[in-house]
């Protein structure tokens, strides 16, 4: 699957239930922040994986531990994750995902985010 649409797959999961808009950040350098756990200027692997994580419990809207299509503005994003085909994306397909994400935005490529490529990755980076 080519980066940029894997890219377009990912970010289109900004439209799931689950996130009420005001418990979103206003801003990217506001989601920059909240991820950069140690305020170092940079968010790694480890705190990138952390705010999935967190990502996924609030897009499970159900609690199930899956995402549906039904959790979803457009089932056909959900799909596109699903690469076991079963109908649902479990929590290591959305990290897959979401590290080839990562790994897309990380044009440096020194395993860190900076506040400019996750900008140049995009504003809807963080709005799922």
């Amino acid at each position: 699957m080519p980066r940029a649409y894997l890219l377009l797959v990912v970010l289109g999961l900004a439209g799931c239930a689950g996130g009420h808009p005001s418990t979103r950040p206003a801003s990217v350098p506001a989601a920059f922040a909240l991820a950069d756990l140690d305020a170092d200027g940079n968010i790694d692997r480890s705190e990138w994986a952390q705010a999935s994580a967190q990502l996924f419990l609030r897009l499970d809207s159900d609690r199930s531990g899956q995402l549906t299509p039904e959790e979803a503005t457009h089932p056909e994003n959900v799909a596109a994750l699903d690469r076991n085909r079963d109908g649902v994306v479990t929590p290591d397909e959305f990290m897959l995902a979401r590290e080839r994400l990562f790994a897309y935005a990380d044009l440096g490529g020194n395993r860190r985010l900076s506040l400019i490529e996750v900008q140049r990755a995009g504003p809807v980076i963080w709005e799922f």
